[in-house]
């Protein structure tokens, strides 16, 4: 069985098939009727493909806005639902590398490593692990230049941010937008009226934005788990788990649209 995701481009909407790394994955892997929602169950890798599934498909990013809707709430603390791209100009399926990879690596963009209570944007260059993040959780929502905040309610503490019935409540969709524009990328979390966002600027994007510009970045998504999560998940409080029997996560209404100029 082959799934989709559906993308609107600059209001042209298109539905990219998917690769998968996972053997029997058609029980992990959930799609709406007109692929606009996707549900990964377990763990999961899935890459955007070419219409005729040849090749990767790719994209610039630079002078542009992503947003997409997700869900988190059945995303445990040991789990990251991550949402990135790679740069892939010249990998070509089945291959796969990052900015971890031993032996070589690319320049990886992660527009968000997510649960149920931490959430991270992160920008790589190649070989470098740490890279430069904004978010909540593992530490970042105690650096106030790192830390997501919002205007509307100032007073609210970092670890109430975000969460299971928090400000921003993961156990509903949350609808991530990312502006990658001339002098920063902008980071919005948004739920009805309530918003918290944090911007990331400096010398580290101003390296990378000519790459960014480039079409070469394939879209990933990933569901996975391991014994070590605290660098996304500690200091974010601690909440009953016990209710969740499977981790999933879903993805929906995946927009790219241009927004300055790439000057």
């Amino acid at each position: 069985m082959t799934f989709f995701l559906t993308v609107v481009e600059d209001d042209v909407s298109t539905r990219y098939p998917l690769y998968s790394t996972t053997s029997d994955w058609s029980t992990g892997v959930i799609n709406n009727e007109d692929a606009t929602e996707i549900r990964l169950i377990g763990v999961q890798q899935l890459r955007l493909l070419t219409l005729d599934k040849s090749d990767y498909y790719r994209m610039s990013l630079f002078g542009k806005q992503i947003s997409y809707d997700i869900l988190l709430g059945n995303v445990k603390y040991a789990w990251n639902f991550a949402v990135y791209t790679c740069d892939w100009s010249t990998i070509r399926p089945p291959s796969y590398l990052d900015a971890q990879s031993l032996f070589n690596s690319v320049n990886e963009n992660d527009l968000q490593e997510a649960n149920r209570v931490a959430f991270h944007f992160t920008l790589h260059k190649a070989w470098d692990r740490g890279g430069n993040a904004i978010g909540l959780g593992g530490g970042l929502q105690n650096d106030p230049s790192r830390a997501f905040v919002s205007e509307a309610a100032p007073d609210v503490p970092p670890t109430q941010r975000f969460g299971p019935g928090q400000y921003i409540d993961t156990l509903q969709f949350i609808t991530v937008v990312i502006s990658f524009e001339n002098d920063r990328v902008l980071v919005s979390l948004q739920q009805g009226d309530r918003e918290i966002h944090q911007s990331l600027s400096g010398d580290y994007y101003q390296t990378l934005k000519s790459k960014l510009n480039e079409s070469c970045h394939v879209l990933i998504l990933s569901l996975w788990n391991s014994w070590s999560m605290d660098w996304l998940s500690s200091g974010m409080g601690s909440y009953d788990e016990s209710g969740i029997s499977t981790v999933d996560a879903t993805l929906r209404n995946v927009r790219i649209t241009s927004i300055c100029s790439k000057e």
